[in-house]
């Protein structure tokens, strides 16, 4: 007896939503990574998305998501994670902070895109690395008439030292 095409559909969505194998999660993973790597990020992005579906829900599934969407210039879709990212793993805020300053600018969103710099410089905390990243996208976002450390500074009240 054949399975009717209704059977058919419901044996696929079964298939379809069976978990992946360890394996196959760590193989997705493998895959992204080689095809981000080799500048493919629409593969990137498939096999990462492959990965979270597989039960990896770590941070740096969501981060290189995004970051894959960043890449295929889809900035809602970039948006959208990052801010995911920003509120699911508070230790991840400085760098979602600073991507999302990222896809501001590209959205042509300069006031937006300071606020996600400035949070993501004042977070930083001693992470040299994010807040030399943040400091250099304010500098380049900051009004000619406003000096920058009085910027920074009234970001949140932080004291920011200049030298003359």
């Amino acid at each position: 007896m054949t399975p009717s095409p209704r059977s058919w559909t419901t044996i696929l969505l079964v298939l379809l939503a069976s978990p992946l194998t360890a394996d196959e999660v760590s193989d997705a993973w493998s895959e992204g990574r080689s095809a981000f790597a080799s500048g493919d990020y629409a593969a990137a992005l498939d096999a990462f998305e492959r990965a979270k579906s597989g039960n990896q829900s770590g941070p740096a599934v969501y981060y290189n998501i995004g970051v894959s969407q960043y890449r295929l210039q889809d900035y809602a879709a970039a948006r959208r994670t990052f801010t995911l990212l920003d509120k699911r793993f508070p230790a991840m805020r400085p760098l979602a902070q600073y991507n999302l300053g990222l896809v501001a600018l590209k959205l042509g969103r300069a006031d937006v895109a300071r606020r996600h710099f400035r949070s993501s410089y004042l977070l930083a905390g001693d992470d040299p690395k994010l807040r030399a990243l943040a400091s250099t996208q304010l500098r380049r976002l900051v009004d000619d008439s406003e000096p920058a450390a009085e910027w920074l500074r009234a970001s949140r009240h932080v004291p920011v030292t200049t030298t003359t």
